[in-house]
């Protein structure tokens, strides 16, 4: 089985669904959404599909998929499957206007999506997340000069076949190419991922869950990560 990594430039019910799949079992989506039962996991697939479509609309939004692909015994007919894929956003000029009423109409559609997760869950929890999520891009963040993974998620039936490896290659490879830094929020699961890969974290996020109504000490965090260009000029610089 092969694999090729290339730009996706129209929305995907796949795109929901392995969202869904890799992201099940993390602390924030298993407390904030209600997963059970097939309905309610075919509605948190569809809210995951409607988001990435209307990031989709987005100029400074890029999407980028690992595909899959399988040869019959006979070594002809080729069998295509996504099992992983990216978003992360392009440095870009800031709009001239904060007014929401010059807002394009996708954008207030994400907002109204964001605010309206699947019934049955904990709102609270997750509108907790994005607040804190914003107010570190607003310390941390340079729009007009760095490069965002806003998400990554490989399909479990997948894992451990380097997709995220090559879809985390081919924004470095871009960052660098920029001299850019890319920024990121990361989980305790993707932690030592990015650390290998030259992230350096910056802050930390610390949601306690038992705020949120669940019992117990748990707490979430989430790690404000950046990684500096690393290039030879870079590195001398630094010596």
């Amino acid at each position: 089985m092969s694999s090729t990594v290339k730009p996706l430039t129209h929305p995907s019910p796949i795109l929901g669904i392995i969202k869904a799949a890799a992201f099940e079992h993390s602390m924030l989506s298993s407390h904030a959404f209600n997963w059970d039962g097939p309905a309610a996991r075919a509605a948190i697939e569809k809210w995951y599909t409607d988001r990435e479509a209307l990031d989709m609309q987005d100029p400074t939004q890029r999407f980028f998929v690992s595909v899959a692909t399988s040869t019959d015994d006979l070594g002809s007919g080729n069998d295509e499957t996504i099992a992983a894929w990216a978003r992360w956003g392009v440095p870009h000029t800031k709009p001239d206007s904060t007014n929401e009423q010059d807002e394009p109409e996708y954008k207030r559609k994400k907002k109204e999506l964001i605010e309206n997760p699947p019934t049955g869950g904990r709102p609270e929890l997750l509108g907790a997340f994005f607040r804190e999520a914003v107010a570190a891009r607003r310390k941390y963040l340079n729009e007009e000069r760095d490069y965002v993974l806003e998400l990554i998620a490989t399909s479990p039936n997948f894992e451990r076949q380097g997709h995220g490896s090559r879809l985390l290659k081919c924004l470095i490879d871009k960052a660098e190419a920029d001299n850019a830094r890319i920024y990121l929020e990361a989980t305790m699961a993707g932690l030592p991922v990015y650390e290998r890969l030259g992230w350096k974290t910056v802050d930390e996020v610390r949601l306690k869950l038992a705020d949120y109504g669940i019992e117990g000490d748990l707490e979430d965090v989430f790690y404000i990560m950046i990684r500096e260009p690393q290039g030879p000029g870079n590195k001398e610089q630094k010596h």
